[in-house]
């Protein structure tokens, strides 16, 4: 099902699907900068209300079981999320960064990032630990998420 709207992380998937040597860094840098809508059980939270705490959201983010595994499902546009979330009269998410739901998340679940829309992209929990390694070797404490392939660091 594709979205009526475009996002900047769609057009970066895209040219990574049609040339992955030339435009996935641009991708994974997207990705990584990208703020992402996280369905979340509810937290108590109004519906479009933000957690605050990462470590709260990150407990209580909707995980479902898939054939790969556990995944959780990450939008980066809310008519996405409101769409995959059919049916649903209220819709609970938190909104977090690609790179730093990247760091937080339990290293045994993947990421399907904008699911039953086209395009979208599963991020594999091999995938997101060779990620964590990059962010983590990259970013010293307090500084913002990583780039990949960004070798200006002193």
């Amino acid at each position: 099902m594709a979205s009526s709207n475009s996002t900047p992380l769609d057009t970066a998937l895209l040219a990574a699907q049609n040339d992955s040597d030339k435009y996935g860094d641009n991708f994974v840098r997207a990705f990584l900068n990208t703020p992402l809508l996280i369905p979340v059980r509810d937290t108590g939270l109004k519906p479009g209300e933000t957690a605050s705490d990462l470590q709260i959201a990150e407990q209580e983010m909707l995980v479902i079981e898939h054939e790969i595994g556990p995944i959780v499902p990450a939008f980066d546009d809310i008519e996405k999320l409101r769409t995959w979330m059919k049916g649903e009269k209220e819709i609970h998410h938190t909104t977090v960064l690609g790179g730093s739901l990247t760091l937080v998340l339990n290293p045994d679940v993947s990421i399907a990032l904008n699911p039953q829309h086209n395009p979208n992209y599963v991020f594999h929990k091999e995938d997101l630990a060779r990620l964590r390694e990059v962010i983590e070797r990259q970013a010293g404490p307090g500084e913002a998420v990583a780039e990949p392939g960004d070798d200006s660091k002193d």
